[in-house]
């Protein structure tokens, strides 16, 4: 009787109850000496502070940032980087969320500050390009290399840093205009969405033959690569006729 409670004891437990081992010793191992790599650090821009007011004066400092943009709006030719840098001080949620009660940045700007249309273009350039490289680029030119780098997956600021050269005619980027690099952009993404047409197996095309041959009636047969089959268009009264 006991053995069989050990026995259904030690079916429950598993692993649990294991019969004693000898001890081994453990070999020493040796640690492979490993060397870090220096992590490689996307270069980004600071967005600036809105200090650590609170309350009423939290309120009043975002009221004065408003007050500065629009003064700057003026002289956007000029002062779109700075422009964009004190947009990019007030995307923050304690600001258009809990100070605004709004659902996002980009109703506090449509709402407050200037159509986000207009803004977008400042907002995408201040956080890309250092204020050295954006007063160089511009505002257009520089909102369009943005858009050429996305729908080409490369960096905007190394292609304007490296001159690189843009398009199969290989235009140094420096000498492309605004609406030249949106003509690339536009080709690119139209490049992406083209898909190569696949073509019908040969199996596939005998049995559209096979088809066509094998009704007294017209038909029209079609081949659905994609979803391999096979697709016979007959007339209703055609068919009705026959059966």
């Amino acid at each position: 009787m006991a053995t069989l409670k050990k026995k259904a004891r030690k079916r429950l437990l598993g692993s649990a109850i294991q019969a004693p081992t000898k001890a081994t010793k453990k070999r020493p191992t040796t640690k492979r000496p490993t060397t870090k790599r220096p992590a490689t650090k996307r270069p980004a821009t600071k967005r600036p502070s809105l200090g650590r007011a609170t309350g009423a004066a939290f309120r009043d400092r975002i009221e004065q940032v408003i007050a500065d943009i629009a003064e700057r709006v003026a002289r956007i030719d000029t002062e779109y980087y700075e422009i964009g840098q004190a947009m990019l001080a007030l995307d923050k949620p304690e600001v258009w969320r809990d100070t605004y009660h709004l659902k996002s940045f980009r109703a506090f700007i449509q709402d407050h500050v200037m159509p986000y249309t207009t803004a977008r273009r400042m907002l995408v350039v201040a956080s890309t390009y250092t204020k050295a490289i954006a007063k160089q680029i511009g505002l257009s030119r520089g909102f369009e290399l943005v858009r050429y780098a996305e729908a080409t997956k490369r960096n905007a600021r190394q292609l304007w840093a490296r001159n690189a050269p843009l398009g199969k005619a290989k235009i140094p980027v420096r000498q492309l205009s605004a609406a030249k690099i949106a003509a690339l952009t536009q080709g690119a993404e139209l490049q992406k969405r083209k898909k190569p047409r696949p073509k019908p197996s040969p199996a596939m095309e005998r049995s559209k033959r096979a088809y066509k041959t094998s009704f007294d009636y017209d038909t029209e047969v079609h081949i659905d690569v994609e979803n391999e089959e096979v697709l016979v268009k007959i007339a209703l009264a055609d068919f009705l006729a026959h059966y």
